[in-house]
């Protein structure tokens, strides 16, 4: 065999290999698991006796804020301060009817604890929230609403 043909028959070897790789990649990302990263993460905080609302953005506190959706009905959320403070895990099971997908929390998270869970909106390949919750602490009635919008991504 001349040397021109082992070339080629190594190169189309090569090739296969590559795109069986990249194809078995590929599989896997898009059936183990969907993820979002979040473009915005807003809460408004109002007390009974004030008209107006504080809205805090929290999108510049953090790194990143990432959820995966499990394909066995669990989630994952990801929050890095830019602070250095960490990484903070939160988990839970979630569940997923025509376009609204409901999170729902183990354990109480300072980050969400209005909240027992979150319901999102799917909106093509982005999740939104919006949610309003009232507690009283102490003597004061606290109403918080809290926006969140997820993007999906690749990883």
């Amino acid at each position: 065999m001349d040397r021109k043909k082992l070339t080629t028959i190594i190169l189309i070897a090569f090739a296969v290999v590559v795109v069986f790789v990249i194809g078995a990649f590929t599989v896997h990302l898009f059936t183990n698991s969907k993820t979002y990263k979040c473009y915005h993460y807003e809460e408004a905080f109002s007390y009974a006796n004030e008209d107006d609302a504080q809205i805090v953005d929290h999108i510049p506190n953090y790194k990143y804020l990432k959820l995966e959706l499990k394909k066995d009905k669990t989630f994952k959320m990801k929050l890095a301060v830019k602070d250095g403070s960490g990484v903070t895990e939160i988990v839970g099971t979630y569940s997923d009817k025509n376009d609204k997908i409901t999170l729902n929390f183990v354990g109480q998270h300072v980050e969400f604890q209005f909240f027992d869970s979150l319901e999102f909106t799917r909106a093509g390949r982005e999740l939104r929230c919006r949610q309003t919750a009232t507690k009283t602490i102490g003597d004061t009635e606290v109403t918080i609403t809290i926006t969140l919008k997820f993007k999906k991504t690749i990883f």
